[in-house]
């Protein structure tokens, strides 16, 4: 069997089986906040010790083969260094990794994940957490909120979200021949982009159930894309390669390619580089798709909104 290679950006959320609280340190810290004067690191500082914040938990996924899920813990360092050195207190801050089988059907991770938000609540006291997802994990996450989340969620944050679908999850369906199913069943569920009841690939309609269907004239099948409650934020990359079409990031779309919704959807850009993609997190190129992790103003984005600065999403009051 020829080897099976895949960028390193392919990211996508993986069975939440054990919740690790991660050490804060990173070989990209340094250039994951961007330049600011110590004043303004003490107000915002300041600010947070006044209104405790949500906790956040940090959905990340799995790297395609041969990388691990462990690898791709280091794509959440830098976010959680920033928040950590602005205020939030660093048992607010959690990730996890997947410790079965690969990339499992976002059915699987949901329910997963509607675990550990309870366990995040109970723990820390708060009624809600907030939810910074990546690639497929923001999947994930949409579907714990269609089914159990708009009550225990206030912000959600989405990364490169491969909502409507990705070309390149056509990947997918080699990787789950090589290692068996469900691995990678998740990935399968994404492809093709845009796909109504029936068209995805051996596997369940996640995409209908979270979209309805549309078409590049208009929908046919309504579904609310965000659900009431929860106050959302989705940044796309315009140098995504993972994300294909990197429209499908974008929220509440009336047809294909849609991100006319400003109020939800932001663009980026922010190109290829270092990062720790390389065969045990060692530094080597990253595909623009990771490297908008660790971008200072991705960063600061996702921190203004979840702590207020960017006002409130219209979603959240309807």
């Amino acid at each position: 069997m020829r080897p099976i290679e895949a960028p390193c950006g392919w990211v996508i959320a993986t069975a939440i089986l054990t919740i690790v609280l991660e050490p804060l340190t990173s070989p990209v810290a340094a250039r994951a906040a961007p330049p600011q004067s110590t004043e303004v690191n003490q107000s915002q500082s300041g600010e947070m010790r006044a209104r405790r914040p949500n906790p956040v938990i940090f959905v990340h996924g799995c790297p395609p083969p041969p990388h691990t899920d462990a690898e791709s813990l280091a794509f959440t360092r830098p976010m959680m260094e920033f928040f950590r050195a602005h205020g939030y207190p660093s048992h607010y801050l959690r990730t996890y990794f997947n410790s079965g089988p690969v990339c499992d059907s976002s059915i699987t991770q949901a329910g997963q994940l509607a675990g550990l938000v309870d366990h995040v609540r109970a723990a820390t006291g708060a009624r809600r957490v907030d939810i910074v997802a990546h690639s497929m994990g923001s999947v994930v996450a949409r579907l714990y909120l269609a089914r159990w989340g708009s009550t225990s969620v206030r912000h959600f944050v989405a990364l490169g979200g491969t909502f409507h679908g990705s070309r390149f999850a056509s990947a997918a369906v080699e990787w789950q021949a090589a290692f068996g199913y469900p691995a990678y069943e998740g990935a399968k569920e994404v492809y093709p982009p845009y796909a109504c009841k029936g068209q995805t690939v051996q596997a369940a309609d996640i995409q209908f159930l979270l979209n309805g269907c549309l078409t590049l004239e208009g929908r046919t099948v309504f579904v609310d894309e965000t659900t009431t409650g929860v106050e959302y934020l989705s940044i796309r990359n315009t140098r995504d390669e993972i994300v294909d079409p990197v429209a499908s990031s974008c929220l509440n779309q009336r047809f294909e390619n849609d991100c006319s919704d400003t109020s939800v959807n932001v663009e980026v850009t922010v190109a290829a580089g270092p990062g720790p993609c390389g065969p045990n997190g060692v530094q080597d190129g990253c595909p623009a798709h990771v490297t908008m992790m660790w971008d200072p103003s991705v960063i600061q984005m996702t921190y203004d909104f979840l702590v207020g600065h960017a006002g409130r999403n219209r979603h959240a009051a309807r």
